[in-house]
């Protein structure tokens, strides 16, 4: 088994501590219960301008984090800009991840949150309240390494309840999981493609006038870092792992699987794995034929053979995520021109634009054909937005306060917590939904036509 991480490192004086204006790093100094939590609060109070909280490694315990959360989710606690929370072997409970839960819940500051090492407990409610606490923030990364007690029992009601669209960094290592968990994983991995909607379109997929009220789309990952080590997982389960990557995921760029029992001859093979939705990736996506070398199976392969198509398939999803943000930039400034209402109505009626003379449908299909490599969600998100002054910037480079809410953009796109149309191309992406490649009927033709 693994160390209980944490509880060999020489603990300092708090008074030792000289916070900076943004970090507050008090990693183990000792802090105990309701006084060590009081000393973060009065600290909080001191310097209103941190953002990221190291406290892993002090004794904090139940009360000492219901305490501090309940501080954190006061009204003179959510003013405060908090991004990060690292409280790595704190000796918390179930009574302390609830007060956490309550800080979570509707959080859209806090991107990242570490809670290895702790004493939880996989509890049926408390799974529902966490799990439901993360999908109603904006979380980016949560780790929940080296909790062995939570094990099986807590992924298979954790995992596939788990449907924020903005988790991008999952650790679950030295988490006691075996192979029976391994159907939990290979459907997370697989829910990067939609729901069917019931929308309509035409025959080659583009998108139709009734898809501008698209319906609301189940949110899929957009995890980019997966961590398994340190568990029981045979070299059958990696294979499962590996498959459900190769043929449903096309955003997971990093997954490790260390220090598990891949070299073990005696190895029970886990539950059938789902079976590929997705059709095969094109022999001719790009010039050097990268993306032809990825085998439909993973059957009777090696740990290492299994690590070679790892490779291959992050190689293919990093081309796949960099031509759709591509089309989306190269789309968006003729989408402007063309879409773009006037600010006043023209005096001369008889005139008329020949572009606004086409049927909407036409006009979907030309600018698809300019721009491929976008699913028609996606084209709809771009329409939406370049079709709406509001989202014009105003004179002297002041951004508009449009909420993305009021965009009529779909379910799980464009909800950046602060309101704001972004000033930035990642910012952008993300808000119409085009930071990832997202999966349509025909992908395969689009990227083969794609001059690399």
């Amino acid at each position: 088994m693994f160390p209980r991480f944490g509880y060999f490192i020489s603990r300092q004086p708090v008074e030792s501590v000289h916070p900076s204006t943004t970090h507050l790093d008090v990693h183990g100094r000792n802090l105990q219960g309701l006084e060590g939590a009081q000393y973060i609060v009065d600290t909080l109070e001191r310097i209103p301008t941190i953002k990221h909280l190291i406290l892993g490694n002090n004794s904090f315990g139940d009360n000492g984090v219901a305490a501090l959360f309940q501080y954190l989710t006061s009204e003179r606690g959510t003013r405060l800009q908090i991004v990060e929370i690292s409280l790595n072997s704190c000796d918390i409970g179930n009574l302390g991840l609830r007060a956490i839960c309550g800080y979570l819940n509707g959080n859209v500051r806090l991107k990242s949150l570490y809670l290895q090492n702790n004493e939880f407990n996989p509890s049926w409610a408390l799974c529902s309240t966490f799990t439901s606490a993360i999908n109603n923030s904006q979380l980016k990364t949560l780790s929940l390494t080296s909790n062995p007690h939570l094990g099986d029992t807590f992924l298979f009601r954790f995992l596939p309840n788990l449907s924020t669209p903005y988790l991008q960094e999952l650790h679950l290592s030295a988490m006691g999981l075996t192979s029976v968990s391994t159907p939990h994983i290979v459907a997370f991995l697989s829910s990067d493609l939609p729901l069917p909607s019931s929308t309509s379109s035409t025959e080659d997929d583009t998108p139709t006038i009734s898809l501008l009220k698209i319906d609301k789309y189940r949110p899929t990952t957009r995890l980019k870092d997966l961590r398994l080590n340190g568990n029981t997982f045979t070299l059958a389960c990696a294979a499962s792992f590996v498959h459900a990557l190769e043929h449903n995921n096309f955003s997971i760029r990093h997954l490790e699987m260390y220090a598990n029992r891949f070299y073990e001859t005696t190895a029970a093979p886990p539950p059938p794995t789902q079976p590929s939705v997705a059709p095969p990736t094109p022999p001719s996506l790009t010039p050097t034929g990268l993306l032809a070398r990825l085998a439909p199976q993973s059957d009777d392969m090696s740990w290492d053979d299994l690590k070679s198509k790892l490779s291959q398939i992050y190689a293919r999803n990093h081309l796949l995520i960099y031509q759709t943000r591509i089309a989306a930039l190269r789309l968006l400034s003729p989408a402007r021109c063309l879409l773009l209402p006037p600010s006043r109505p023209s005096k001369s009626e008889s005139r008329i634009n020949g572009w606004n003379a086409l049927p909407t449908e036409l006009q979907q299909y030309i600018l698809a054909t300019y721009s491929p490599a976008l699913s028609p969600t996606q084209y709809i998100q771009i329409w939406n937005y370049v079709s709406d002054r509001r989202t014009l910037r105003r004179s002297g480079g002041v951004l508009s306060q449009l909420k993305p809410e009021q965009m009529a953009f779909s379910e799980g796109h464009g909800k950046d917590g602060a309101g704001k149309v972004p000033n930035d191309k990642d910012g952008w992406l993300e808000l119409v939904g085009c930071e990832r490649f997202e999966w349509y009927k025909g992908w395969q033709q689009d990227f083969a036509s794609i001059k690399w």
